[in-house]
């Protein structure tokens, strides 16, 4: 994990693939940027359900799943498979962290402003809320747009998403646009909902700037 910043974290971690036949064992590696401005940020929980760590690293040959032989798991009696990637934990560890220095690492270079983390997180900042509807959702990024764009920008914004889809889809879709707008103009020109806007990114930021330094950040 690094700080760019006191705004914006990134994170590399590795997750069971879920596909593992005995005696080999099968782990991704994923990688993701999440702000400050999120409800919680949580380090706790498996990376694999964690929405802002949803891209994978890719090794050479373009695979995203690594490999190794365990032969603890070998039990007498029990089926077990043959022909995988015979090389021990160690190795292919290795291997994985070298997929990461070649292709993430450069990637994540990249990812210097909020708006650069804004166009990583992708669906995940894509839609504001309205508080006053209550409810909670623990992966939402949306407070970024009141951060990053003008009323303007973020109808224009929208409007590039109603017209990037077919036909039958654009009523629908003009629908969310509209009411995305609603909600954006409601929180930066209602000086009232503006301030409630200002205030929860304050107290989210201080919040999720106490947890990662709890893990040994320095902000």
């Amino acid at each position: 994990m690094r700080m760019v910043g006191d705004e914006i974290l990134q994170a590399v971690s590795y997750a069971d693939a879920g596909t593992s036949v005995r005696p080999y064992k099968d782990f991704n590696v994923v990688w993701g940027v999440a702000t400050v401005y999120r409800p919680k940020i949580n380090l706790e929980g498996n990376p694999r359900y964690e929405i802002w760590m949803k891209n994978y690293v890719w090794d050479a040959s373009g695979h995203v799943t690594f490999q190794y032989r365990d032969d603890s798991t070998l039990k007498p009696g029990l089926p077990f498979q043959v022909g995988g990637n015979d090389v021990d934990m160690m190795e292919e560890l290795e291997r994985s962290a070298e997929a990461v220095i070649q292709e993430t690492l450069p990637q994540l270079d990249q990812v210097k402003t909020l708006k650069d983390c804004r166009e990583i997180l992708g669906s995940d900042a894509a839609y504001v809320r309205d508080y006053d509807l209550g409810g909670e959702y623990d992966s939402d990024e949306g407070m970024l747009n009141y951060k990053l764009y003008t009323l303007e920008e973020f109808t224009a914004r929208k409007k590039k998403t109603v017209d990037s889809v077919e036909a039958r889809d654009k009523e629908r879709r003009t629908q969310i646009m509209n009411e995305q707008v609603a909600i954006f103009r409601k929180y930066t020109e209602d000086e009232r909902y503006h301030r409630k806007v200002q205030e929860e990114m304050e107290r989210r930021k201080a919040a999720n700037q106490e947890i990662l330094r709890c893990y040994g950040l320095k902000l």
